[in-house]
């Protein structure tokens, strides 16, 4: 890479963190004064990437400390308490650093058709058509 182009390296290094899922280089690389039109995509992908770590946190933990989940989704412990009453988490009082308790959210599963079946309907289909 071309030296002289310090926003195109940072660009670099939050891909680069994003593709070894190194979450704590994510947040130090994307945290960077950006032109104005890049800006407004870094901070899309923040906010994207802070979303999906929330949500991967309340599928994957029964209970996880208040300095991890901040660290993983750099937030302020400030910022954890609105966002754990956001998403009605409980957490449990207490001296530093407190746990947080995930409400696992109810996901509508697809419904899963057997290879077999989706076989015969197109078996039958096709019979169909031929008769």
């Amino acid at each position: 890479m071309k030296a002289g182009h310090s926003e195109l390296e940072q660009m670099y290094k939050v891909y680069v963190s994003l593709w070894n899922n190194d979450t704590a280089g994510f947040y130090k690389a994307i945290n960077h004064d950006w032109s104005k039109h890049v800006s407004e995509l870094m901070f899309e992908l923040k906010e994207k990437i802070q979303q999906e770590t929330i949500s991967l946190i309340g599928r994957a933990y029964s209970s996880i400390f208040e300095n991890v989940f901040a660290e993983m989704t750099n937030q302020t412990t400030d910022m954890v308490e609105d966002t754990c009453k956001g998403l009605n988490w409980e957490i449990i009082d207490g001296a530093p650093p407190r746990l947080i308790i995930p409400k696992r959210t109810v996901e509508e599963k697809p419904i899963v058709v057997s290879s077999e079946d989706q076989l015969q309907r197109l078996t039958d289909f096709v019979s169909f058509l031929e008769n």
